[in-house]
């Protein structure tokens, strides 16, 4: 299970995510869709240990 808990981060004064938030079960599949510099690249660094969130967490509990 993948818990993605209140996840914000900045670049200066640009904010590429703003509290985010989902869950995934095992089995279960995310597509990560947007516009450049929407954050989906940060987001999965932050998910990979590549970078820190300005707030928020997650938790990975691998089956």
């Amino acid at each position: 299970m993948l818990k993605v808990n209140n996840i914000s981060k900045s670049y200066g004064i640009e904010t590429v995510l703003n509290s985010i938030s989902f869950s995934l079960s095992p089995g279960e599949r995310l597509g990560l869709v947007g516009v450049n510099g929407s954050g989906k690249t940060t987001l999965m660094r932050i998910l990979m240990g590549l970078e820190k969130p300005d707030s928020g967490g997650f938790q990975f509990d691998p089956p």
